[in-house]
């Protein structure tokens, strides 16, 4: 039977299969060969991705609030002038009425 599969206590010691969870705040304690690591004082991977996906989402929701504010400047008396235009249309003022007072 393997290393892997023995139960740990006080006597027994680590070998080389076996695995255990090492964090990458203690260096010390990481095992194993290898070359050089590079530690890199910037964030990588999922950490980017996060903080790109919070810059992103809060300028999509700046663009959405910006864009009902520009359809409530101009959308907002446009519809308002059609449906007068409208209304005075029905009534018999006719094309060259209704436009007129519609504008």
């Amino acid at each position: 039977m393997s290393a892997i599969f023995q139960p740990l206590n006080d006597e027994t010691e680590l070998h080389a299969p076996q695995l255990r969870l090492v964090s990458v705040s203690y260096p010390e304690l990481r095992r194993g060969g290898g070359g050089r690591r590079d530690w890199y004082s910037y964030a990588h991977g999922a950490t980017t991705m996060l903080a790109l996906g919070l810059v992103l989402n809060t300028l999509g929701i700046g663009l959405f609030c910006w864009a009902i504010f520009a359809l409530a400047v101009y959308a907002l008396p446009f519809f308002v002038a059609l449906s007068i235009g409208m209304a005075a249309f029905q009534s018999g003022a006719g094309l060259i009425g209704a436009l007129v007072i519609a504008t």
